[in-house]
């Protein structure tokens, strides 16, 4: 990235990330991940420029590095848009929790309870078979950890349902049942009343 000279311009990039990437640099659950999912700061002066620049070095990172070229990606921005995503980002840096921080770049983590949200819908689609559901589950139950840290109580089943903006795939009961057992199993407390 210190090669551009518009991306030093813009320096530091701040990114927001969800997933393997702090399932392994925060929580510890998991001891690797495919690749760090992000979204760019959507409020950058010139955004479409910044994403082109910052994909040219990425690849440049992986041609040197001889890794895939997505190992850092920006799919998880398909999961909000507009204003959400604005409200997102600020929320997250306002959290503060900062996973990677460098010359040119900072990583923070997304807010905890859009994460909870996505990984419990994606959950919910492990009944379905089409996730891998110990990782989701696991993930979970350190996001629900977390929030209960940060707010100081067990987390209610209404509440949780009502952090998410995808109206149509909504998080599923039986999702909240499995996540709220797996927490008692580990901590030996309630987690999700």
């Amino acid at each position: 990235m210190g090669k551009s000279k518009n991306l030093r311009k813009m320096s530091p990039l701040r990114m927001i990330s969800a997933g393997g990437f702090v399932a392994v640099s925060v929580f510890g659950n998991r001891s690797s991940t495919e690749d760090i999912d992000y979204i760019l700061d959507p409020e950058l002066e010139d955004l479409p420029k910044a994403e082109k620049k910052l994909r040219i070095a990425i690849e440049e990172a992986a041609d040197q590095l001889r890794i895939g070229k997505n190992w850092i990606n920006d799919s998880m921005a398909v999961f909000t848009v507009g204003e959400n995503r604005k409200t997102l980002f600020r929320e997250s840096i306002q959290q503060n929790e900062i996973l990677f921080q460098g010359k040119h770049i900072i990583i923070y983590a997304v807010k905890w309870q859009w994460a909870l949200t996505r990984k419990l819908i994606r959950l919910g689609s492990n009944v379905k078979g089409d996730r891998d559901p110990i990782i989701n589950l696991s993930d979970s139950v350190a996001l629900t950890r977390r929030i209960i840290q940060q707010e100081g109580a067990a987390l209610k089943r209404d509440v949780i349902k009502g952090w998410t903006e995808n109206i149509y795939t909504p998080i599923e009961d039986e999702v909240l049942h499995q996540v709220a057992a797996e927490y008692v199993r580990k901590y030996g407390t309630q987690g999700i009343i």
